[in-house]
């Protein structure tokens, strides 16, 4: 696309000139305006900005001097120059010093002298433009750092946070915003679904720009603005008053010149989809991949642009374009937020909207204001499938699972109950497999389970196929292996035994436990040790330890949070019985994993 320049002159003889000398367009230019004075060039700039403007120096009302110092306020890189006779060589030099580029000698005036003139600013600009990419990109480049960082909460102190966006003058830390949240169902196939992702963000923001401005078109023209033919009209009578006085009309070489107010304006805006399309810099909006498949968005909500159309609408047009491309997605929106504090925050809700597609299936938009609260997973619930599992019986695992997915579903509980319940499941399938003297690799299909639980969950699976995964592990077991008494347990001691599998992350007392059982604790303890060869203390502690190993694989687990869920409210004297037992720090162990 060709750069915009505009001449400024009160001599029609001259102006003429340096319109026709030359193609214009050959040498990267649109000749799309001329004025007869600094005033009235000023008035043209109200409506489009120029790249290039060619000015006499000594004008009526306001010379070329005073433009000058008017443009460089107005939009500092748009190149000046000059237009000058040897009366006037002194104002030449004022212009040079007041940012002016260049000057050409009227009398000299040649086509070799200007096509040279014209192809070192076309040469400046590009050069200038190239810089601007970079420096945008750059900026771009550490605002989706930053941007990623807050939205993930990877900033552990919050005044560096603030700190950091301050030095950075990041548009999102300080303006209102909401965020969305963005997951592509098949962007893990392969590199070309990835890409495909792009795209349809690339592709999506344009459509959302682009209609933003046909609307802000429309209101403008409903609020009465000036017709821009209405404006030349003008401009050609100001011009006639001068024609009076003995100079040449120029209205009707405007009429040819000049391309339609409004049609620079449709181009401009075509040309920021085009910015948004290729993924540079847009002052509205962010987008910033955070894993495979995942996205954050952040919308401005500060009124303007995108802000006043609703990120509904822009989460909407995403969808639709991910259909085109044969992608699945599902969008969470947030409430609207402000600070770089609250990223965090809103993108945690509308995460949390996004986690609905668990319930409801994908290609849809989850508003974080009508999700449902999350309820707590009843433990009992979750004891009985696990002690139904450890018994073996069928019918009963069966009936558990029903009633634990009816309520899964029913209460809508989020990813980390998801999550714990999993990792129950799939920690009691690799003990059972370890207690039973089966190959706990061979059950568990030499796979990590604790990937296949973060991958399950980041896929967004429904509750059914997460049941399944743990079941179908189960189900690997030998119907002898899945059953109650393999090791020849009397069936009080396989009671004593459930109940401590059941009920490890509580406090478990051998009085607490005889009288569970209705037994005496001195029965109990002996015929425990007996059946077992442990003391009861010693097989709790040991088992508290295998489920403590499995969920330590999970690094995100901190210690303390692995030592609370395995029953140990000090993590201190966690790790102290964790080395007592497993022979290596908790450290040491995360380590060789």
């Amino acid at each position: 696309m060709p750069y915009k320049a505009m001449i400024v002159e009160d001599n029609a003889i001259y102006r003429y000139a340096v319109k026709t000398i030359i193609d214009w367009r050959a040498h990267g230019f649109d000749l799309a305006a001329e004025a007869i004075n600094g005033k009235q060039a000023l008035q043209v700039m109200d409506e489009e900005t120029f790249d290039l403007i060619l000015t006499d120096v000594s004008m009526p009302e306001m010379n070329g001097i005073d433009l000058i110092e008017a443009v460089k306020r107005r939009t500092p890189d748009t190149v000046v120059v000059m237009l000058s006779s040897f009366d006037d060589f002194q104002f030449v030099k004022d212009s040079l010093k007041l940012g002016a580029q260049d000057y050409l000698l009227k009398h000299d005036l040649e086509p070799e002298s200007l096509a040279r003139l014209l192809d070192q600013v076309r040469e400046r600009l590009e050069q200038a433009e190239r810089l601007r990419r970079e420096r945008q990109a750059r900026r771009a480049e550490a605002e989706a750092q930053f941007m990623r960082r807050a939205m993930l909460g990877e900033w552990e102190d919050e005044r560096e946070l603030a700190r950091q966006a301050e030095a950075g003058e990041f548009r999102f830390a300080s303006a209102p915003y909401r965020i969305l949240a963005l997951a592509f169902a098949d962007a893990q196939k392969d590199d070309a679904a990835g890409e495909r992702c792009r795209e349809v963000i690339r592709r999506g923001l344009a459509s959302a720009r682009q209609a933003e401005g046909r609307t802000e078109t429309g209101e403008r023209k409903a609020e009465g603005q000036m017709d821009v033919g209405e404006r030349q009209a003008e401009r050609q009578v100001d011009v006639g008053e001068r024609e009076a006085e003995g100079r040449m009309d120029v209205g009707e070489r405007e009429a040819e010149g000049q391309v339609n107010v409004g049609e620079r304006e449709a181009e401009g805006r075509m040309d920021t989809c085009a910015a948004a399309e290729t993924g540079l810099y847009d002052p509205q909006t962010l987008s910033v991949r955070l894993s495979t498949g995942r996205w954050g968005i952040a919308v401005s909500s500060n009124g303007e642009g995108l802000g006043r159309s609703s990120a509904r609408s822009l989460a909407d047009g995403l969808i639709a374009e991910a259909g085109r491309h044969g992608l699945r997605l599902s969008i969470g929106v947030s409430e609207v937020a402000a600070g770089g504090t609250g990223l965090s925050k809103a993108y945690e809700q509308a995460a949390a909207a996004l986690f609905q597609t668990v319930y409801e299936g994908w290609g849809r938009v989850y508003a974080s204001r009508w999700a449902p609260t999350p309820a707590k997973l009843d433990p009992a619930l979750v004891r009985s499938w696990l002690s139904a599992m450890r018994k073996g019986e069928a019918e009963t695992v069966k009936t558990a699972a029903e009633a634990l997915i009816g309520q899964i579903r029913g209460q809508r509980v989020d990813r980390e109950q998801l999550r714990q319940w999993l990792f129950d499941g799939f920690s009691l399938v690799v003990v059972l497999a370890g207690e039973r003297r089966a190959d706990g690799e061979a059950a568990t299909g030499g796979v990590d389970w604790h990937a296949r639980v973060e991958r399950a969950l980041q896929r967004m699976e429904p509750p059914e196929r997460l049941l399944a995964m743990v079941m179908d592990e189960y189900a690997k077991l030998s119907p002898k292996k899945a059953g109650c008494d393999v090791r020849g347990y009397r069936k009080e001691i396989q009671q004593a035994i459930d109940y401590i599998h059941a009920h490890y992350a509580e406090e478990i007392t051998l009085p607490g436990l005889a009288a569970e059982l209705g037994f005496s604790p001195n029965y109990l303890s002996n015929l425990f040790r007996g059946e077992t060869g442990m003391r009861l203390t010693e097989y709790v502690t040991r088992h508290r330890m295998d489920v403590a190993k499995h969920l330590l694989q999970d690094t995100r687990l901190k210690v303390y949070e692995v030592a609370e869920r395995v029953g140990y409210p000090d993590a201190s004297y966690f790790c102290k019985v964790f080395k007592e037992v497993a022979g290596l720090t908790v450290s040491e162990f995360r380590r060789s994993e």
